[in-house]
């Protein structure tokens, strides 16, 4: 794969995960609450940093597919989040 379309792919599927994580968190929030047992609240922190963490984790997997197309790391983690 060249260089070019590794940072294409790599960048399209940030921005796949920041539509995909958007719409989900977007979703949770309208919802009617529906309680499941030992579900306290609706969104936590632990959603929100989850979010975060893989967010980061895609952003590193773009940086490294697009500076490193041949690199498997680099690809695994902008995939792994979506």
């Amino acid at each position: 794969m060249s260089g070019r379309s590794a940072a294409w792919l790599a960048g399209g599927s940030v921005a796949a995960y920041v539509v995909l994580a958007t719409v989900g968190l977007t979703l949770e929030l309208r919802a009617p609450e529906v309680q499941l047992p030992g579900d306290e609240e609706s969104l936590g922190a632990l959603d929100v940093a989850f979010g975060v963490v893989l967010l980061v984790f895609t952003l590193v997997g773009a940086l490294v597919a697009s500076k490193r197309p041949s690199h498997p790391v680099g690809g695994s983690c902008s995939r792994s989040a979506c």
